[in-house]
């Protein structure tokens, strides 16, 4: 018997050379890899199997390539292609604004930290990994948003990666963001994936658009305030609202919000902040639509899994929040007597120690059905002030356009084993002045809610 070599690729005298200098032991035959043809300065052609001389991606290349391991030549060759590809994803994304007919950058499994510039921007791309567990961003930067305006106009947000276009679809798949380190207290300028653009040009449309932001297999680890921000931009052409919709992937906790949707803003908002809503999906009607969210705690028990603002709409779907103070809060107004669409379905929050779903101001939530708000129990975490299952709240004018909030359909969901069920109180601690309807079932449509 003869060893396997570069001399007898799996058969006896079979000797492997340029152009297929490497004995490789998937395909059982010479072919290449990087690291063999970097020694020639040229890029493995994988489809071939053989080096080939390193080319730009032309005019008209749809995609372009990333690969961190990627070793250097010793004479600088065009980098981009499959072959030969980017050694970093902010050089990709370089190369995509100065050529139009990119939509996709693909990148391969990696860390990729050093040599990044933070905040990542990919508008009217899609960003795709080799898998959640297998490509990691890690980093963060400033995003001076003041010139963008809109709900969320700080000079020094914070992000891993910004996304959202006007028209374009825009796709994030296949990574985990990770924040160089964690953060103890809540910051509303620290953010994991930030989308303040999109195809939502109304405070508050008739008919939502599909969403033209997709997030899919992101993982979002531990540690940032927020993890996927959805918002809009007032100044600008790019004047818009972010629509997106997130499936199959999970946030890993933090001291603020895994999901928070900012549109317009509350009462007494100016132009600049009120004049595009936002909408947010979270999951979908399969199995592995499934959105986890857990961990997400606070010094002050005001962290939540989902936060939803005044002019922002919401379709949740196959949704858990495990293990936070508020599962899903909703904070809707109206708009010239439109309500914002909010819709949840087969959503559970486990092990919640403050609330698991809470409705204020003038929420209308269409319909709660076919899930789990069970378990909310003070005792979980000491301190914890409340424990109910599902809160209705009355909030004065000062904090928004007042209302009442309201369950247009409730059926079939559980409601079991919490301090306390469904409490209906107002921010000054009294009960009266609900006006809106709250429907738990009726005579002739039964709710089979299961409340106890």
């Amino acid at each position: 018997c003869v060893p396997i070599s570069t001399s007898n690729c799996y058969a006896c005298g079979t000797a492997c050379a340029q152009p297929s200098p490497e004995c490789l032991p998937g395909p059982k035959k010479c072919g290449c890899n990087a690291v063999s043809c970097s020694a020639f300065s040229q890029g493995c052609n994988v489809d071939t199997g053989a080096c080939a001389e390193c080319e730009a991606p032309g005019d008209d290349a749809t995609e372009v390539f990333v690969d961190g391991s990627a070793p250097p030549f010793a004479i600088p060759k065009p980098r981009g292609s499959r072959a030969c590809p980017f050694t970093t994803i902010s050089a990709a994304l370089a190369w995509a604004r100065q050529h139009p007919a990119v939509t996709t950058v693909r990148i391969a499994a990696g860390t990729y930290a050093a040599g990044e510039t933070f905040p990542l921007e990919a508008r009217g791309l899609a960003l795709v990994g080799a898998g959640s567990g297998k490509t990691i961003v890690r980093g963060q930067g400033v995003f001076n948003r003041s010139a963008l305006q809109g709900q969320l106009p700080f000079a020094d947000l914070r992000a891993t990666l910004v996304t959202g276009h006007p028209s374009l679809p825009s796709r994030v798949e296949g990574l985990t963001l990770e924040r160089p380190s964690a953060l103890s207290a809540a910051d509303e300028k620290d953010n994991a994936l930030f989308c303040d653009r999109g195809n939502i040009r109304e405070r508050t449309p008739a008919v939502v658009p599909p969403p033209n932001t997709l997030v899919r297999d992101v993982v979002v680890a531990k540690g940032y305030s927020r993890g996927v921000v959805v918002s809009n931009t007032t100044a600008t052409t790019a004047a818009s609202g972010c629509n997106l919709k997130i499936s199959g992937s999970e946030l890993r906790g933090g001291p603020g919000q895994g999901i928070a949707a900012w549109g317009a803003h509350r009462a007494g908002s100016t132009a600049a902040q009120g004049s595009q809503g936002v909408a947010v999906e979270i999951g979908g009607p399969a199995a592995e639509d499934a959105v986890l969210l857990r961990e997400y705690r606070s010094a002050t028990f005001e962290a939540a899994g989902v936060f939803v603002g005044p002019i922002a709409q919401v379709r949740a779907t196959r949704l858990t929040v495990d293990a936070s103070d508020i599962g899903i809060i909703v904070e809707q107004e109206t708009t010239n007597g439109a309500h914002p669409l909010a819709e949840v379905r087969n959503a559970a929050v486990t092990r919640g120690n403050h609330v698991g779903l809470w409705l204020n101001c003038d929420t209308r939530l269409t319909v709660l059905e076919d899930s789990d708000l069970s378990g909310v129990n003070r005792s979980r975490v000491p301190g914890s002030p409340r424990g109910w299952g599902i809160a209705f709240t009355l909030s004065d004018a000062a904090y928004c356009a007042g209302g009442s909030p309201a369950v247009l359909r409730a059926r079939r969901n559980r409601i079991v084993g919490n301090d306390y069920g469904i409490v209906m109180t107002s921010s000054s601690g009294g009960q009266a002045g609900f006006s809106a309807p709250v429907d738990f079932g009726t005579v002739d449509d039964p709710g089979r809610n299961v409340i106890r």
